[in-house]
């Protein structure tokens, strides 16, 4: 045998296990690793060249087996919801950190015996999702906080989180793929108004078929989770919708594919949720003003040109509900699409004036979520009003009576 061959052989002997992990004994990534802000745990252990154990989040454990370690790397899967979610251990000493799903969580090793803590159950992993219960136990995250131009409520986002402001809250941005996560208000005042409305969606026609199941969270919240099929694509949305002590309130959303959403933005969710704060919101003298005026009124806002017209009109009544409706008997009954979210055959929710800054503005919280807002203007005639810079008429309403 030449020299060079029984070199190669000598060190894959004897150094292999630097390439394909080390005996249990000596191992640094078998044992127990944690992480109690994020509620993370990881117990490894080793049998011959393979890795197994238990991938624990939120005090549930999901079993893992067939791990392998390759330059100081274990790499292995656990299976949630019918789906394996791949993860990776990595480190030294005590420190080491987790990746899963595109997100970094480090963790330290709290002993070197594969051995949880005996509060952690281990659950057989389900195929479907059920939410009987939720718990708020989730750190409050501690990173900026954000407030609701309206200064209704205020929130933080975990840290390496970004944040966006839209016309209808907030787009949060956590870096995990195919995850779209929002912060909104909205116009419920009690939670089991919510409750009532988390129904079960079936829409043969637009192939979505989806499964809602609620859960209480904390004193003043619901934790909505609806999972099923959207356009023949498995989905799941979930929504953390708190009440304010102040009427309405303010809800965390976040949706996804189901190989997308894992356990980790459940909990970023409730990292959010947890960080909430509702302040009554200070209504100005000059939006008390237009609240006396264009309560139980129509606006009324007419548009023809060149053989093109619109009419719509809003109907707000005295107990804070409005009523959207248009014309057909018009060239375009549908409406601006700046203007409200409603369909051409009308629609209906809770109405608001509120001060933004300097400004006073009209809120419209449509029933099926969106919300609309117009800067409400003075306009020289008396029966006017300006919304969003277009001439409104105000008249007597008699859809409120």
């Amino acid at each position: 045998m030449k020299r060079t061959h029984f070199l190669i052989l000598f060190l894959l002997m004897n150094f292999g296990e630097l390439l394909f992990g080390q005996t249990a004994t000596e191992d640094p990534l078998v044992g127990y690793f944690e992480n109690t802000e994020s509620q993370l745990g990881l117990t490894v252990t080793k049998e011959g060249k393979q890795y197994s154990g238990n991938f624990i989040f939120q005090g549930q454990s999901y079993p893992y087996k067939e791990g392998f370690r390759f330059l100081g790397v274990l790499s292995a899967s656990y299976a949630y919801n019918g789906n394996l979610i791949p993860f990776s251990l990595s480190g030294s000493g005590t420190a080491f950190e987790v990746i899963t799903e595109g997100v970094t969580i480090p963790v330290t090793k709290k002993s070197n015996e594969p051995v949880a803590p005996a509060a952690t159950a281990t659950v057989t992993p389900k195929t479907t999702t059920t939410t009987t219960s939720s718990s708020a136990k989730v750190p409050a995250a501690a990173g900026t906080r954000y407030k609701d131009p309206f200064g209704a409520y205020s929130f933080q986002v975990p840290a390496g989180c970004s944040v966006t402001p839209t016309k209808d809250g907030f787009e949060i941005n956590c870096g995990m793929a195919g995850i779209e996560m929002t912060v909104s208000s909205h116009a419920y005042n009690s939670t089991a108004a919510v409750k009532k409305d988390a129904v079960d969606v079936n829409d043969a026609s637009s192939a979505v078929s989806l499964k809602a199941t609620t859960a209480d969270y904390n004193s003043n919240g619901v934790l909505v989770h609806y999972e099923g099929k959207a356009s023949g694509s498995p989905l799941v949305i979930e929504s953390l919708v708190l009440v304010s002590p102040h009427g309405g309130g303010a809800s965390v959303a976040a949706k996804g594919g189901m190989l997308n959403y894992t356990p980790a933005v459940t909990a970023i969710l409730k990292s959010i949720a947890n960080s909430m704060q509702f302040t009554k919101p200070v209504v100005s003298a000059d939006a008390q003003q237009w609240i006396t005026k264009l309560k139980g009124k129509q606006l009324l806002y007419l548009y023809t040109a060149s053989g093109y017209s619109e009419k719509y009109s809003y109907d707000l009544c005295v107990n804070n509900t409005f009523v959207a409706a248009g014309d057909n008997s018009y060239t375009s009954t549908g409406y601006d699409s700046n203007a409200s979210g409603a369909s051409s055959s009308g629609g209906s929710g809770t109405w608001k004036i509120s001060s933004q800054g300097s400004a006073s503005m009209l809120v419209l919280t449509f029933n099926n979520g969106t919300v609309k807002t117009f800067e409400i203007t003075a306009r020289s005639a008396s029966n006017e009003v300006g919304l969003n810079g277009k001439r409104y008429f105000i008249q007597a309403s008699k859809s409120c009576n």
